[in-house]
Formats: structure tokens, sequence, C-alpha cells
């Protein structure tokens, strides 16, 4: 929900805002893709798989998992639009996470993103604004006893003092001090 009460509903071809009316769900606006790279595309939404809010700033974050693409976008509410702030896509050298990450998280409180390469056991970090989502830094995240299998949700707490992530595929999730020196590269 946005913090007017609609509704930003994702799919993988695109966004719907929507409003509740008399017990009916009506489009108010639609996003989607238009064919350009996600650098030019004003709604690269081909492939979103989560979609957070932070209702503190009107800020929508998309994820699209499987290519490695988190969106940024600075929600209107008197317009009932969506503006793109930034996308950042895994290219090795601005952004050096995988195509296999999980969703990112939104720490509203401190304005920092959070997202991990499911491979390398990477959380990625950095802060946001209506500005800028930059630059992104890691920690590597240990367990006792190993490493994260296959990590694929990541929630924050609403504090931001704490995130989890889950590994369905073992069957289990794991929570975490967000502890981080969030100016330089540590470990967790």
């Amino acid at each position: 929900f946005m913090r007017d009460g609609r509704l930003l509903i994702a799919s993988t071809h695109g966004l719907q805002l929507c409003e509740v009316m008399q017990d009916k769900l009506i489009v108010v606006n639609n996003f989607s893709s238009n064919g350009l790279t996600h650098s030019d595309n004003p709604f690269p939404t081909e492939g979103i798989t989560d979609l957070e809010v932070d209702t503190f700033d009107d800020i929508v974050c998309t994820t699209a998992r499987d290519s490695g693409l988190i969106v940024f976008y600075q929600y209107d509410s008197e317009q009932a639009s969506l503006t793109k702030i930034t996308s950042c896509k895994s290219d090795g050298t601005n952004y050096q996470w995988g195509t296999t990450i999980t969703n990112a998280g939104l720490d509203v409180v401190n304005n920092y993103v959070f997202l991990m390469d499911s491979t390398t056991n990477r959380l990625y970090y950095a802060p946001y604004s209506n500005q800028d989502v930059t630059p992104f830094r890691y920690a590597y995240v240990y367990i006792s006893g190993g490493s994260l299998d296959a990590p694929k949700n990541l929630r924050v707490a609403a504090q931001g003092s704490q995130f989890v992530i889950s590994c369905p595929d073992i069957g289990a999730f794991f929570t975490f001090n967000t502890a981080l020196n969030l100016s330089s590269e540590n470990a967790l």
C-alpha cells in the first residue's frame, strides 16, 4: 500500500496503481516497459518479482531477480504517477552482483537498500534517496558452521537494526543484526 491508501500491484509485465472504491478495485494508472534498455526505459518492468515501498519518502523499489535488476521510483500521489530515480543492473563494474539475487529489502529508517547475491553470499547495500542510489558496497554473510544455502528472500526489520534471510531449499531462515559500518566493506 502507498501512503495515500492506493495499492501498487506488480506483475512480470508491469505495475498497476489501484484504489478501492465501493468494494471495487479501480486501476488508476499502468506502468509498463517500452522495449528500451533498463537505463533508457522509464518503466523497466519486465520480469518484476518483488516490490518494496518506503511510505515515509514515497519511494518504490522493484526487483527482477532473474535478471539482477533493481529499479527505484519516486511516487507522486497528486499525479498518481511514478518517476524513475535509477535502475541498477549487474554489469560486473558498477553493480557486481550476479543474475541470481534476492529481493531488495529497504531500511526505511536509515534509507538503505539491501540485496543478496544468492551465489556468492555477498550482501550488497547502499543509501537511497529521491535523487539517487549509490554507491553499493558489500559484506560477506557468514553463519556458524558454514555458509547460507541458496538464499532467496531478505526482509529488513522495521527499525532497521536486523534483517532476515530465508533459504527455502533447506527449510531455514537466519536473523542478523545490522552491525555494518555503512561506509566501508565488511563481513557480518
